[in-house]
């Protein structure tokens, strides 16, 4: 399992690595029933890029898939593919590369960049088209910036009228705080601010920088921020704003390691878990429940299991609606809540 992506609590699709002869390839499911079962779409057509994890051969060059809608679908991550029925079928669509694209209320938002090496992209564009359209429009760019931060990775939450869009710094990089910067629209995109790190503090050298790893947002402004200390992702905390990012609450810590994911339900129903994990052997994955807006947190899921190598270092936490939300920590499997984060029950994936 790679990606997941949903349109209501029933129809949703799966985007995951399969075995095609001595290499993996991408490949595509999708479930009209809510996850109970899932039916294999037609093979995905060969795209440019060859990410990771031995796949070399159809659809290596997506990492990501989104549908905005039952008929309009992306596959994106860097290259781009675009489905109009449904996923039965997929074509490439000229585009720079994609990092991140999130469909909200019929329009598709995305981050896309030409060039990179500052190290991580060095002209990172956010562009808006309306579902199933080629007309993309330029809603902001975003240059390098002159803060102490590799910008490696861009994150797009989208929550109507709100857009955020993440630059998270390289944690492992030995030299600079690698603190995210936010960038905010609170109008659908014709106006933006930026805001740094609301995570960042500690100590100013590492390990003990710490810094923000992933974002949330839930309906009325509110935006949640998982934090962990550079070179101890043990010690994490969690910070929320009720107002967009405008101000933030007091620190908060949250039990489990090496959490990478947050999703809100609402303002007051927050989850964090663990993402899928490279290398070899056993490994505990973590979804850690709040039903207070993250002043405290129980362990809602403990999930040991052996690492597959062939996983992608990806993962999918999150929510449909105020009650149902799905998280894959383990690849092999879907772990499903019905109200709002609190119990969930699994099922493999196969």
């Amino acid at each position: 399992m790679i990606d997941l992506t949903w349109i209501s609590d029933q129809l949703g699709w799966a985007l995951s690595n399969t075995g095609c002869g001595a290499s993996l390839c991408r490949s595509l499911a999708s479930t009209s029933d809510g996850g109970q079962s899932w039916h294999q779409m037609p093979a995905l057509p060969a795209t440019a890029g060859t990410p990771s994890n031995s796949c070399l051969n159809a659809g290596c060059g997506v990492s990501g898939v989104r549908f905005a809608d039952r008929l309009n679908g992306y596959l994106y991550g860097p290259d781009l593919l675009v489905t109009h029925d449904s996923g039965r079928s997929w074509q490439p669509e000229a585009a720079p590369s994609v990092e991140a694209l999130e469909p909200d209320q019929g329009t598709v938002f995305r981050v896309v960049y030409t060039s990179g090496g500052c190290p991580g992209p060095c002209d990172r564009v956010v562009q808006a088209a309306p579902a199933g359209s080629t007309n993309w429009r330029t809603l902001t760019n975003i240059p390098f910036q002159g803060i102490p931060s590799r910008g490696t990775r861009a994150e797009l939450i989208a929550q109507a009228p709100h857009l955020y869009v993440a630059i998270y710094g390289d944690l492992a990089a030995g030299a600079g705080t690698q603190e995210a910067i936010v960038r905010r629209s609170l109008d659908g995109g014709r106006t933006w601010t930026q805001f740094r790190d609301p995570c960042l503090g500690g100590s100013s050298v590492m390990p003990d920088i710490q810094v923000a790893v992933a974002f949330a947002a839930a309906p009325g402004g509110f935006l949640a921020a998982l934090c962990a200390p550079r070179g101890n992702q043990t010690d994490q905390f969690v910070v929320t704003s009720q107002n967009s990012g405008s101000a933030w609450g007091d620190r908060h810590p949250v039990a489990g390691q090496f959490l990478g994911l947050i999703a809100a339900a609402d303002a007051a129903h927050i989850t964090a878990g663990t993402a899928p994990s490279s290398g070899n052997g056993i490994v505990g994955y973590t979804l850690m429940a709040s039903s207070d807006g993250g002043l405290h947190w129980s362990v809602a899921v403990s999930d040991p299991e052996r690492i597959d190598a062939n996983t992608v270092n990806a993962g999918f936490l999150g929510f449909e609606d105020v009650a149902v939300g799905r998280w894959v920590g383990d690849e092999h499997a879907i772990w499903t809540t019905h109200d709002g984060g609190l119990h969930w029950t699994r099922r493999p994936f196969s």
